[in-house]
């Protein structure tokens, strides 16, 4: 009996025990207030036949105010307000305000709703040199425009106490995204709301979280008051998705790309197979995949294109690339490259120039997606020996691991110099910096890498130094030439910026994407839209800038048009060039301190025999002149 009774009480506590870490469990689990409330105004939408001045002057400023509250108020940083239902509550009032008084009347009643802000954050300066980009908040302080009332509130919620925790952004030391986002994958798109909400959540998570906010080409500011009317007027699927797009553009962020099929519409499901590059500015065909006795694309190998189904190509272009997010023309082009010969259709009219002459030939299209086939056409070319006793790395091949990479480098130490090919996107990052480590005989600073903050959201600040190399006295010490271009992004300029930091190295080539490194934040919007944006910013360590400007190049060197025709590869061309004149150059290095030091003699000695006959010359001018005289 005793026994029964031992065992009862074990079971009974053994039952406490769990209840009691279950509950302690779900007590660690946060609730939001937001992820409970009734979403009832979202079954609500309105619909703005005629804006005016007023109206689109009142959805500016309540852009800018929601955004503002959304990262900066500390409730909503709690999760305690779903804020787009927020912004669905107030929007029709303000929409319908007639004054300017009336609006800031109703922006500062629902500020005040939010509640008071009673902590405060310690206004202790920070150091500014560690500051990249201070906020864009002057517009709070303008009391032309808003009220004393409204300013005061703004600057109390400014200054207000906030953690490092937001409901709406995770922000780590390394890694920044925006989270608890809704969707809305089926709304109805003539619903100005919804759209209205894609274009308030994008440009304020821009403004707030965008390392290169103050590097694009149009004022972001201008960018709202442009793009409010745009998304007004938008009435269908396709020209929300295209507005958007000319959205992303304005960025001049690489990283602002699409990444799920949802634009396929825009661009066509169907596209020929072949591969794309301008040159010197005019698309030509580089490559084309056959399918002997099954399918012809109609298009070759050198075919220079003028014009698509009786479109000229330069008016093609200047249409396209509005919609192509990239931070230099040079990889606006390189994108558009992958797209230019798609379409819904199964054939297109395409104008050429083949061999000297001008043809009109049809064009025929797959299905097939041909990123695939475009990466195996990249990798044709292998890491190798080539000829002339110079070594080359071509570091997109998945093959191109430490233990290969060091294996190369072994069979390269006696060469005259590598080349390291970053026309592409690296496999392996890794590899890559330990090929740094065996080129360079010390540590070397690189780049600065910036990020953004929740506690001042819009402030970034200089959060590390990348650095490579080591202490060592067994290292490569050959010619490094490294080539980049349009093609040369993610990992790859960052590899490069390290290579041009070590000694005996060379770059080559043109401005590359400027895509930095492979960090992104992804942004969900309406639609059920994905897109990224850059993560990071990243400089040189002396704090100029790479964005928009890219890497820096030693020599420029662009394929030509007659040269891509021939089958060069120009680039790789000058390269080997460089590294056999520098191998050149340190042969004959003994021979030529000799022939100078053999000249500064004969110098010497005809300095002598100089200054004997300036002496005659001089003593018989001057007999001359008395004698004339």
């Amino acid at each position: 009996m005793k026994k029964i009774s031992k065992l009862v009480f074990l079971l009974f506590f053994v039952l406490i025990t769990c209840a009691i870490l279950h509950m302690s469990g779900k007590a660690v689990e946060k609730t939001y207030k937001t992820e409970v409330e009734t979403n009832h105004s979202i079954r609500t939408s309105i619909c703005i036949d005629n804006f005016t001045p007023q109206i689109i002057d009142n959805l500016e400023l309540l852009c800018r105010v929601w955004g503002f509250l959304k990262y900066y108020h500390p409730a909503v940083a709690a999760g305690e307000y779903n804020w787009d239902a927020e912004l669905f509550r107030i929007m029709p009032a303000v929409v319908e305000a007639p004054t300017t008084d009336h609006r800031n009347q109703i922006l500062s009643e629902w500020i005040s709703q939010l509640g008071e802000i009673t902590d405060f954050v310690d206004c202790v300066k920070n150091e500014e040199k560690m500051i990249k980009m201070f906020p864009d908040l002057a517009w709070i302080e303008n009391t032309d425009r808003l009220s004393n009332e409204l300013v005061s509130q703004l600057n109390r919620i400014k200054y207000a106490q906030r953690t490092g925790e937001h409901y709406y952004v995770n922000a780590h030391r390394t890694n920044t995204s925006f989270s608890n986002e809704i969707n809305y994958a089926g709304f109805v798109f003539d619903d100005d709301r919804i759209r209205l909400l894609t274009l308030f959540r994008y440009w304020n998570i821009i403004q707030y979280f965008y390392p290169y906010r103050d590097l694009t080409d149009k004022d972001w500011d201008i960018i709202l008051c442009e793009y409010i009317p745009k998304f007004i007027e938008v009435r269908n699927e396709r020209d929300y998705k295209l507005t958007i797009l000319k959205l992303f553009a304005e960025t001049n962020d690489i990283q602002a790309n699409i990444y799920d099929n949802a634009f396929d519409k825009i661009w066509g499901a169907y596209g020929v197979p072949v591969v794309i590059r301008f040159i010197e500015g005019i698309p030509i065909v580089i490559h084309e995949f056959g399918f002997p006795n099954l399918f012809d694309s109609g298009l070759k190998k050198g075919d220079i294109i003028t014009g698509i189904d009786g479109v000229p190509i330069k008016k093609i272009i200047e249409e396209k690339i509005s919609i192509i997010p990239a931070s230099n023309y040079m990889s606006q082009l390189h994108e558009l490259s992958h797209r230019l010969l798609r379409t819904d259709s199964a054939k297109m009219e395409v104008n050429i120039i083949r061999d000297g002459k001008k043809y009109t030939t049809t064009a025929y299209t797959t299905g097939t997606n041909w990123e695939y086939e475009r990466r195996t056409f990249a990798n044709q070319m292998h890491s190798k020996l080539l000829t002339h006793n110079i070594g080359y790395i071509l570091p997109n091949q998945e093959t191109l691991n430490i233990y290969a990479l060091s294996e190369l480098m072994e069979s390269f130490k006696n060469t005259r110099g590598i080349i390291i090919d970053l026309r592409c996107q690296p496999i392996n990052n890794e590899a890559l910096m330990f090929f740094c480590n065996h080129i360079t005989n010390e540590q070397i600073k690189f780049a600065f890498f910036s990020l953004g903050s929740v506690f001042f959201p819009g402030q970034f600040y200089y959060i590390s130094q990348h650095i490579t190399g080591r202490a060592t006295t067994d290292y490569y010490q050959g010619k490094i030439v490294v080539i980049v271009n349009e093609e040369t992004d993610i990992f790859a300029e960052l590899f490069a910026m390290a290579l041009q930091k070590t000694q005996h190295t060379m770059v080559i080539g043109s401005t590359a994407s400027t895509a930095n490194i492979n960090y992104r934040s992804h942004i969900t919007l309406p639609g059920n839209i994905n897109v990224g944006i850059s993560r990071f910013g990243v400089y040189y360590p002396n704090k100029h800038e790479v964005h928009r400007v890219g890497i820096n190049i030693d020599e420029i060197v662009r394929p030509t048009i007659k040269g891509v025709i021939e089958g060069q590869d120009e680039l790789l061309e000058r390269a080997v060039k460089i590294v056999e004149n520098h191998s050149l150059n340190i042969f004959m290095l003994p021979l030529f301190l000799v022939f100078t030091y053999r000249k500064q003699r004969l110098k010497h000695r005809f300095n002598k025999i100089n200054y004997i006959f300036d002496f005659i010359n001089l003593t018989f001018f001057q007999s001359w002149k008395k004698r004339r005289n």
